[in-house]
């Protein structure tokens, strides 16, 4: 059993909920396993004296095959200021239940419970401000202290923890969350102040029922309002709990462990871990170097693809279309080539590993299967891969080429539906055979590093149905086992694609993902031949739960039969309208339109430490600017930093840094920081409207150094140029609030 599989058997055991949202973040799990007809316990939570509700919630989902049910079967609420506060439940049916307790402005704690005929006692369950990493019941100073620790990697903190860390819930502990924690301290920005309230469609029903609620009572605490369960939304009262299964919720999902061979290439597959496709960039069909935003409006930048390493993706997919940048002999444009291959760098430099291939260019013009244009077809492939396998001789082989992408006859009644009984669909798959072979012979003839590089073969449609079939052949190879199986699987289409299809992730879709698995899995995986499904997503249908369902069930199943799963992104979303709506990353500000989907694939492939997700996996080396003020732009490709002079005082009494900026976009973050102690220290910024701004920093305790430095680390562009953002001030004071010094 590989280690994956032991921690995914540990995490559905345990019920592991790591994720933090905004609002409500859970713990590791605690489970209970006591025979109980009853269930009691106590709970302790706070008041931070900022707009929370009085009460805190308790719910009991019932927990079916793995699945935790979308409503409480059992809830109540009691209420909590500091001091434990009893809660029971009584008649409970036998069963397992989810046991959630949480609060508005609170990091909430999720807990599995079996039920099997008499008492389950869970003691006392603690859950903490968000911001309050220590859990002594305030968000202050030394929660300050201790974030930025963390955040410099100095100190280490578990689960809980830093799920009450992550106040800007990006699912990291950074700087931006120093930044957030300290300005709630010093009463310049509350933390709560950044959380949403939770809507009634998150919301688990906690209105009793005569046929499926049994009384419940809070023990020296009356519930306002009813006996048993009061109606969320009440006067004066917020719903402060999502249900288990809202967008902050890791769906659990089980799996038969499977047997994964050991070879070099299975073990070349593991090591690709969760992948991601730059799509709808230089796979369009526009011309010029300008094709690279014809589908969609961003310019692929370092900043993303260090995001993307930091979200813990290890490959990438850059699809390309090369028929709309060649000529008439076929050879590619040199400026083109060069783009492609500046993006591969960004990736490949990374660490991480790279696919290429040719995307659309499925035409009756170049890449045709049919018969009739065979031979054209053959010399399409041989000229542009020839070129390819030159220009990427040198590259090892974590640079993966993919010959065709979903090769078809367009407008064929059975373009994307194989049927034994089609004569064009059965020529196609006796083409692509053949187009195949003429792909590998060409890459290993080419010399360099190519000879042994790993080469993606797929079947009509790249489809998992048409390289089950007998008619479809795998390419002789004078590599050792050097072919991976290429399938793209956007399963079920009524789920995934279909805008007028099923908002819901049901048991028809688990079905056919987990049979298309499980038969590539015995036709390949399990007689060590490795397999990319290189493309899988869902449209947004503005169904976020049921979307984080799917992902992380494909995830987990492909984790769990040895298939890399590569999600398609293709920069759209769904402010734009449902229709193509695969968009995961923002490109334009690098920043994740839902990170639980990520963490969600993520935790099903690596360990729950998240560490993983390192927000600042290379740490830029400081560059100080020669004059002292500064400015830094949008068109930034790495983190730019802006170094001030020494100000001529006593660096031991600063205690408060002001810097006045303008900016002249919507949107720009970054760190501020110094030596402290001899060690280096900093906070994070965040500035969210164009104009003029100050970003402060207090309780510094003194400078050991004169290297005070403003660190950009992404300004969004303006509606018509360039972002700027411009130092115009910097303002020293000590601890009594006196003004030491001014830089202009």
């Amino acid at each position: 059993m590989s280690k994956s599989h032991q921690r995914m058997i540990a995490l559905v055991l345990t019920l592991a909920l790591i994720v933090s949202t905004i609002a409500y973040g859970t713990s590791t799990s605690n489970a209970y396993a006591v025979s109980g007809g009853t269930v009691d316990g106590t709970v302790t939570s706070y008041v931070d004296g900022v707009n929370e509700s009085a009460y805190t919630y308790v719910g009991l989902y019932s927990i079916v095959s793995g699945v935790v049910a979308t409503e409480a079967s059992y809830s109540t609420r009691v209420l909590s200021n500091g001091a434990a506060v009893a809660y029971s439940f009584s008649g409970v049916a036998d069963g397992s239940y989810a046991l959630v307790v949480s609060k508005s402005n609170h990091v909430s704690k999720t807990q599995t419970i079996t039920v099997s005929g008499s008492n389950v006692s869970v003691g006392n369950t603690v859950i903490n401000l968000i911001g309050d990493v220590n859990g002594d019941g305030s968000v202050n100073t030394i929660d300050v202290s201790l974030v930025n620790s963390v955040a410099k990697k100095l100190t280490t903190i578990n689960d809980y923890q830093t799920s009450c860390a992550d106040v800007s819930g990006d699912g990291l502990v950074n700087t931006v969350d120093v930044g957030r924690i300290n300005s709630h301290v010093k009463g310049v920005k509350s933390l709560f102040s950044y959380v949403a309230e939770p809507t009634a469609t998150s919301t688990p029903t906690a209105e009793a029922t005569a046929t499926n609620t049994p009384t419940v009572t809070a023990t020296n605490t009356p519930t306002p309002g009813a006996t048993n369960s009061p109606t969320p939304g009440a006067t004066n009262s917020p719903t402060a709990t999502p249900s288990p299964v809202a967008t902050a919720q890791i769906p659990t999902y089980t799996f038969d462990s499977e047997t994964i061979p050991s070879n070099e290439a299975m073990e070349f597959a593991a090591n690709m871990g969760i992948g991601w496709n730059l799509g709808n960039t230089f796979d369009s069909t526009g011309s010029g170097l300008s094709a690279e935003t014809y589908w969609q409006s961003d310019y692929t930048t370092t900043a993303l693809i260090d995001e993307l390493y930091a979200a813990g993706f290890r490959t990438i997919r850059i699809p390309v279309s090369w028929h709309t940048h060649c000529d008439e002999n076929y050879e590619i444009d040199e400026k083109w080539l060069a783009r492609v291959t500046e993006i591969v760098d960004y990736a490949y430099d990374k660490g991480m590993y790279v696919i290429i291939n040719t995307h659309h260019d499925i035409d009756t013009s170049y890449i045709w299967p049919q018969s009739a244009y065979k031979t054209q077809s053959e010399n399409y492939l041989t000229k542009i891969w020839t070129q390819l396998c030159a220009n990427f001789a040198d590259y090892g082989e974590r640079l993966i080429f993919e010959g065709m992408n979903e090769p078809r006859v367009i407008g064929d009644t059975n373009e994307w539906w194989y049927s034994s009984s089609s004569s064009v669909a059965v020529d196609a798959v006796d083409c692509i055979n053949e187009y195949n072979q003429v792909f590998v012979d060409t890459v290993r003839a080419a010399g360099g590093n190519n000879a042994n590089r790993y080469l993606m073969i797929g079947s009509m449609d790249t489809s998992p149905d048409c390289v089950l079939i007998d008619q479809f052949e795998m390419p002789t190879d004078t590599a050792d086992n050097k072919l991976i199986i290429s399938i793209h699987m956007y399963s079920s289409y009524d789920f995934t694609q279909n805008t007028s299809g099923r908002t819901e992730f049901t048991s028809t879709d688990i079905n056919e993902n987990l049979s298309y698995i499980t038969r590539i899995y015995n036709q390949y995986v399990s007689r060590g031949i490795p397999v990319v499904m290189g493309e899988f997503g869902a449209i947004n249908k503005g169904t976020e739960s049921e979307r984080l369902k799917y992902y992380s069930y494909v995830a987990g199943c492909a984790e769990n039969y040895g298939i890399v799963p590569v999600v398609w992104d293709n920069n759209a979303y769904i402010s734009a309208g449902i229709g193509n709506s695969f968009g995961l990353i923002k490109r334009s500000t690098c920043t994740w339109d839902n990170w639980n989907i990520i963490l969600s694939m993520m935790q099903y492939y690596f360990d729950v430490d998240t560490s993983v997700y390192d927000a600042n996996a290379v740490t830029p080396t400081p560059t100080p600017s020669e004059d002292g003020l500064g400015s830094a732009t949008s068109d930034q490709t790495d983190t730019t930093i802006i170094s001030f002079p020494d100000p001529g005082i006593t660096l031991s009494k600063v205690d408060e840094v002001q810097v006045d900026v303008t900016l002249t976009s919507s949107y720009a973050n970054g760190g501020l920081g110094s030596m402290v102690d001899g060690s280096w220290s900093q906070i994070g910024w965040e500035i969210s409207s164009a104009g003029s701004t100050t970003i402060t920093w207090s309780d510094i305790g003194g400078f050991s150094s004169s290297a005070l430095q403003l660190q950009t680390w992404y300004i969004s562009p303006g509606s018509s140029s360039a972002g700027v953002l411009t130092v115009t001030e910097v303002r020293y004071y000590d601890s009594s609030g006196n003004l030491l010094a001014t830089q202009n």
